[in-house]
């Protein structure tokens, strides 16, 4: 992960292949995700089957990306609010990501910025098998399928051939973290993504 503005693509399709395709037709070096097996307890279920990561210059390619597959997609862009906490890992084969978009109670902003950058990141970067963690602020685009409530992403990444280990583990360690009043808890949307290869 780079410093550079970011486009979440979340996404529909038929078959890994599918995906890849309309991937490669907005980005071809993309990173491209299916949803894993194994999620965190606790949140909403996933909408999307499918995620693609795509850098700000692709933003044009998104449409082509939608008509490709055949199905609902949407796409959010981020900028980033802090520089990478932890390791980016080298194999990309094996790197999972765990994005993670809140929202905070009206007027605690300062105050879950200051909770997720200087306790939250930091702490689930120490967790076995999470290499690194960036945050990002929403920039809002016109034309979005689906309207973004969430103002703020944590973009954790996460080593290994399965992720479910390194997701049960965080959920064991939640506990012991140091907790803000700050973020509305029940709108969070964390889902973990695996990387089609």
């Amino acid at each position: 992960m780079d410093s550079s503005d970011i486009i979440l693509v979340y996404g529909d399709a038929a078959s890994d292949a599918v995906w890849s395709a309309a991937v490669d037709s907005a980005q071809p070096d993309a990173p491209r995700y299916k949803l894993s097996e194994g999620q965190l307890n606790g949140y909403t279920p996933a909408r999307f089957g499918y995620l693609a990561i795509l850098t700000s210059t692709a933003q044009p390619g998104v449409r082509t990306l939608r008509e490709m597959t055949g199905h609902d997609a949407t796409s959010w862009r981020f900028s980033p609010i802090t520089d990478l906490i932890g390791s980016e890992p080298s194999d990309l084969r094996n790197r999972h990501v765990l994005p993670t978009l809140t929202v905070p109670y009206a007027g605690r902003m300062n105050d879950l910025d200051y909770w997720y950058t200087h306790h939250h990141v930091p702490e689930v970067t120490q967790v076995e098998g999470y290499a690194c963690g960036r945050r990002y602020r929403a920039v809002y685009l016109p034309k979005t399928t689906l309207p973004l409530q969430h103002e703020r992403l944590a973009l954790y990444e996460i080593t290994g051939d399965d992720p479910e280990p390194a997701l049960r583990r965080l959920e064991a360690a939640l506990a012991g973290m140091v907790q803000t009043d700050a973020l509305d808890g029940p709108k969070i949307a964390s889902w973990c993504y695996s990387p089609i290869k």
